[in-house]
């Protein structure tokens, strides 16, 4: 039943972290700054958000899947593929912020 909510506040609120670093907004302006930036795109976002997803666990998954059998090895390579796939997804999230922003602010 949280599914959906969860999604949806998921899409609202996933450039309030580039909101906080380059507006200088905190805590409930960066909120309210990220969901009023997103409103009127947020299907665009969710898709974006969604292949970005997918592309990061793909990615993770086909680094993690030759060591199935030790779980220490496994581990330290889900690590490494976490450290790989993070700079993406943070990537991802600037550039749905910047492009949002150019969108809405002119």
């Amino acid at each position: 039943m949280l599914v959906v909510p969860g999604l949806i506040f998921l899409t609202r609120f996933v450039v309030s972290v580039p909101v906080l670093v380059v507006e200088g907004k905190r805590g409930r302006a960066a909120l309210s700054r990220s969901w009023n930036l997103v409103v009127g795109r947020s299907w665009p976002v969710f898709g974006t958000l969604l292949v970005s997803g997918l592309i990061a666990g793909a990615v993770s998954g086909v680094l993690t899947a030759p060591f199935s059998g030790a779980w220490l090895v496994r581990g330290l390579v889900a690590g490494i593929a976490s450290a790989i796939t993070t700079p993406f997804t943070g990537l991802v999230f600037s550039l749905v912020y910047f492009d949002l922003r150019v969108r809405k602010d002119g």
